[in-house]
């Protein structure tokens, strides 16, 4: 039969302050039957055990989320690891997205949904999820509304900052849609690595394990250090608040899928990055920006001039195609930021050689552009 009597009812008439719960389970064995004290015994391994566990704070800043939050967060409440919080900070959502993170929370005391009271910009929501991370959480766990995480994912990332005191940050393969992301592979078997070594890998292009925010476990104790998390004023702030963590602090990596990201055209960051492809300017600024920390000087230029290789190849396309002015005029603004100012001379080339290399595609890029008519 189902256990419904609680703790307190049983020992209403004992003095339990004298004794450990050892010795009174012991003492309750010759007065209580077998059904209850079987859900007594699983209630003590289960204390137990979330007292041996470090505490991880899942923290979900979330707006106009519905459509995925509810797969979110079944993913967190079927994880293996048990010691945990979720927090739910609703940025002011005009969809269910309150109803439903309230209905876990209604369901589980671990679960707490929180509401703005106006709307906040992207990365402030970000910071401010952050923030209300319980003061004796020992790691922070991101998941972005449209992400999910695999059962075991909070045990295994906990599992190697464990066994590593010195990492800061825990990164594992993601799921993009339908596959695993090639640009994640590590190019090594370590689960460990200094955090400049990895850091510095990253940015050569050997891998890419920031994805997403949710790919990434971080220790608490290096967030709270940086008082907000992300810069606010731009929109990788995740990105760039790893490669800082990595100056002072190792990287763990746990070489299996325990991340599935969401493919959603309707999130803040699909939205702001696709029409100009801000993650072209991105990168190379983050390269720029990070490089001279973490590379020596001839692979920093070998890297940069790489980048700029593929950034003029992407402009090439674009140039096919008949893209705005706006778009131009991004790009020359994020190329002169970066240090390196917009060469006709770079672009012309790129387009020649896209041409040679791909004329057919070149050619219906052409045709599509005059179909459409003037951007």
């Amino acid at each position: 039969m189902p256990c419904r009597l609680s703790v307190s009812s049983l020992t209403a008439d004992i003095d339990c302050r004298n004794y450990d719960s050892d010795t009174w389970l012991t003492f309750l064995e010759g007065i209580l039957d077998a059904n209850v004290l079987s859900c007594l015994f699983a209630l003590k391994t289960a204390v137990n055990a979330n007292d041996q566990q470090p505490l991880v704070s899942i923290v979900m800043p979330v707006y106009n989320g519905a459509h995925t939050l509810h797969a979110a967060l079944n993913s967190v409440m079927g994880q293996t690891y048990t010691n945990y919080e979720c927090i739910v900070l609703d940025n002011c959502s005009n969809d269910e997205t309150g109803h439903i993170a309230c209905a876990f929370a209604g369901r589980d005391s671990r679960f707490r949904c929180v509401r703005n009271a106006s709307v906040l910009p992207v990365m402030q929501n970000h910071n401010a999820v952050v923030a209300r991370m319980s003061p004796v959480a020992d790691y922070c766990q991101i998941l972005q509304a449209d992400d999910a995480l695999e059962a075991t994912c909070l045990a295994e990332k906990v599992a190697l900052a464990q066994r590593y005191p010195d990492v800061g940050l825990v990164a594992c393969y993601s799921m993009w849609g339908d596959s695993r992301v090639p640009e994640a592979d590590v190019p090594f078997s370590a689960e460990h690595l200094p955090g400049r070594e990895a850091a510095g890998r990253v940015l050569r292009g050997e891998f890419y394990p920031f994805l997403s925010p949710s790919s990434v476990l971080l220790r608490a104790d290096f967030v709270r250090r940086r008082g907000k998390l992300y810069d606010e004023t731009v929109l990788h702030g995740d990105v760039q608040a790893a490669y800082e963590i990595l100056e002072e602090a190792d990287f763990g990596f746990v070489p299996k899928v325990l991340v599935r990201v969401g493919r959603s055209a309707q999130s803040v960051t699909s939205r702001e990055n696709a029409p100009l492809n801000r993650n072209l300017a991105a990168n190379l600024q983050l390269l720029v920006s990070y490089g001279p920390k973490f590379l020596p000087a001839d692979k920093l230029a070998s890297s940069v001039n790489s980048r700029l290789r593929h950034y003029y190849a992407t402009l090439a396309r674009a140039a096919l195609e008949g893209r705005s002015t706006e778009f131009w005029e991004f790009h020359c603004g994020a190329l002169d930021q970066a240090g390196y100012p917009f060469q006709y001379g770079w672009l012309a080339r790129a387009v020649a050689e896209r041409c040679w290399r791909k004329p057919k595609g070149s050619a219906r890029l052409v045709l599509g552009r005059f179909r459409r008519g003037p951007a």
